[in-house]
């Protein structure tokens, strides 16, 4: 389960990242968010996924 999480983490942000080359001035001019803030959402995600719950 935890490698499926892993997965599809990697792969909503390799997304995310093809969409913010793709569509730099459409999709995100009208809010600025650093970096960072979205790397902290999609730990938080995985690390909430991957929690052990025996």
């Amino acid at each position: 389960m935890s490698l499926i999480v892993l997965l599809l983490v990697t792969v909503v942000a390799w997304c995310l990242s093809l969409s913010f080359d793709f569509f730099p001035g459409v999709l995100w001019s009208w809010i600025y968010w650093p970096r960072w803030v979205g790397w902290i959402v999609l730990l938080s995600f995985l690390a909430w996924c991957m929690d052990d719950q025996s």
